[in-house]
């Protein structure tokens, strides 16, 4: 498997702090680009699945995206 970036050993250790999984938007917000996301998706380190939340009084769908075994490990090999 080829060696994550930076920015990408630090989306998947973010993810890996979260196991319940973060919000696409929560990731966003702490600067993790939507095309770098893309990409661990298609690497099979993250998951993404929708899902409703309760936002301001309004059930709101979401993406939320989780660490796979995958994603675990290749955290931990860099």
């Amino acid at each position: 498997m080829a060696k994550l970036s930076d920015e990408q050993l630090r989306a998947l250790l973010f993810l890996a702090c979260h196991p319940n999984g973060c919000t696409e938007a929560l990731l966003m917000a702490h600067g993790f680009p939507t095309e770098m996301l893309e990409e661990l998706l298609t690497r099979g380190l993250a998951k993404s699945s929708p899902e409703e939340m309760k936002i301001a009084r309004r059930r709101r769908k979401v993406i939320c995206f989780q660490i796979t075994d995958a994603g675990r490990k290749a955290a931990a090999d860099n």
